[in-house]
């Protein structure tokens, strides 16, 4: 019976998923989307310098899920390791997009990722910030299918000195694309600060995603900022996410 059980369980943790998992967010911004109940989500993000962030989240609830992130720069090759102390990420949908409806959400989390974003971020304060942000989404039709535009606004929380006056809270917008049902491509503009005079610190993201298999995705992920103190050699940095999602009870 104990070996039935074991069985069971690994069953249950390859079994694909039937079609697209849910897009919790599309590049870097997050989405008014959340895993259901009983799923589970790993990602892990390589960036330049070695840079290497794992995130792992699952569904309390259809509407609910809470997990924890890990950000450690010079992980890989022989730079000198980061290490930032894990963070909590949580999500909580109010409304789901379809055609009819927007979607919303509020959640927390780190605020960018990327080689150029956690420099944005080393910027604010010499440690990851983390912050809440607003959520919506909202399903279009384009090149004869249904996509998702992204819409989303972010408030640094901690540390303190991200806070200060509110200097630091931005705006985000994203579209993902579906070509086919393996492949999907996808465009974001962060770092779009309320405060004026900081258009070079605009981050934008392209990236281009494969689903291997129905759970399984790959994203080659291309990063750039005119900024010329985060990017003097002005060029464009490229990140790749495996992401894993799946049932788990």
């Amino acid at each position: 019976m104990f070996i039935k059980k074991i069985l069971v369980v690994i069953l249950l943790l390859v079994m694909p998923l039937a079609g697209w998992g849910e897009i919790i967010k599309v590049l870097d911004i997050p989405t008014a989307l959340t895993i259901l109940r009983g799923y589970y989500d790993i990602e892990f993000n390589a960036y330049g310098g070695g840079g290497l962030q794992t995130k792992v989240a699952i569904g309390l609830t259809d509407r609910i899920m809470l997990g924890i992130s890990e950000d450690v720069g010079g992980a890989i090759g022989n730079h000198k390791s980061d290490w930032n102390i894990p963070g909590v990420l949580a999500k909580i949908n109010i409304l789901y997009p379809d055609m009819d409806t927007m979607g919303l959400a509020i959640g927390y989390d780190a605020l960018l990722s990327g080689e150029y974003g956690k420099a944005y971020n080393n910027q604010i304060t010499d440690e990851i910030v983390y912050g809440a942000y607003l959520a919506i989404s909202k399903s279009v039709m384009l090149f004869q299918g249904e996509q998702f535009f992204h819409l989303g606004t972010r408030f640094p929380l901690l540390p303190y000195e991200a806070r200060i006056k509110g200097k630091n809270i931005s705006m985000y917008a994203g579209l993902n694309i579906f070509f086919s049902p393996d492949i999907m491509i996808a465009g974001e503009l962060e770092n779009i600060y309320f405060s004026g005079g900081r258009g070079k610190e605009i981050l934008y993201n392209t990236g281009l995603k494969y689903n291997f298999t129905e759970a399984l995705s790959i994203t080659l992920n291309f990063q750039y900022t005119p900024s010329r103190e985060i990017n003097p050699m002005d060029r464009v940095s490229r990140s790749l996410l495996l992401e894993y999602q799946n049932i788990f009870y």
